[in-house]
């Protein structure tokens, strides 16, 4: 029945004016140029609008993000192949889990300061090409990137982030192209297995690592089997090194320049 109506709508050349009224009948608006909703955790705390010409995804609104499962999904994941990007505006205290996970288009995600939590699976297989972690975020969970195979650029500025949950990038950069990361200056310690994978192949392949001028703790196992390092300069502000930080790491060959 449907087919015969648009059929004989273009064949009357009255398409375009009927359509919106069409659309709405069966529920979706034929020209909407966005769609929205809400997502936080106490309802419309958060609220969503993704501009479907564009891409962008924008998260505003206080406080947490509600936390979504692999069978229930947030309302942006009808669109996730339209998502280029996500905006979480200033205010925001949580990613949930599974928020944007396989938003394979999406290669940018600009996350606020006021950001503490990102959950488990947040940005998981999504299309990220490089993120920034802010600095008041003081928990990472488990496969929180997991999966991300373009990622290439780490920047991390969290300060009081001291461990992580589970793997956190665990199949990151699946594709084994080099990664580089980034810690900021205000940066004092570099949580433990902070690049932990469950087994060797998951990995990062990270190739270069600069150091933030504050950096006083490296934790134990930060930078194991990270292979592709092959030259490190660490910081002058360095205090400790914890147990098999560089374990495994074979591409150094001795290129190690220690703070005296």
């Amino acid at each position: 029945m449907t087919s015969v109506f648009l059929v004989l709508l273009f064949a009357l050349g009255s398409f375009s004016p009927v359509l919106p009224e069409f659309g709405a009948l069966l529920g979706f608006d034929a020209f909407a140029e966005s769609a929205s909703g809400t997502c936080g955790d106490e309802g419309d705390n958060l609220t969503w609008t993704l501009d479907t010409s564009s891409g962008v995804l924008t998260i505003d609104g206080n406080g947490k993000m509600a936390s979504y499962t692999s069978s229930n999904r947030p309302g942006w994941y009808d669109y996730k192949d339209q998502i280029t990007s996500v905006t979480v505006s200033e205010g925001v205290t949580s990613i949930g889990n599974y928020a944007f996970r396989d938003c394979s288009a999406m290669t940018d995600a600009s996350l606020p300061s006021s950001l503490k939590t990102i959950g488990q699976n947040a940005f998981g297989a999504s299309g990220l090409t490089s993120i920034t972690i802010p600095e008041n975020v003081t928990k990472l969970d488990n496969m929180a990137f997991g999966g991300c195979k373009d990622l290439t650029t780490i920047n991390y500025n969290a300060t009081s982030l001291t461990s992580v949950t589970g793997t956190p990038f665990s199949l990151a950069g699946a594709e084994r192209k080099p990664v580089s990361v980034v810690f900021g200056d205000s940066v004092q310690t570099i949580p433990d297995d902070l690049f932990k994978a469950n087994y060797d192949n998951w990995m990062l392949n990270i190739t270069s690592v600069t150091f933030g001028s504050s950096v006083k703790t490296i934790g134990a196992r930060a930078f194991k089997n990270m292979s592709g390092i092959v030259t490190l300069v660490l910081p002058a502000s360095l205090e400790t090194i914890g147990n098999d930080a560089f374990l495994g790491c074979s591409g150094l060959k001795g290129w190690i320049d220690i703070p005296q």
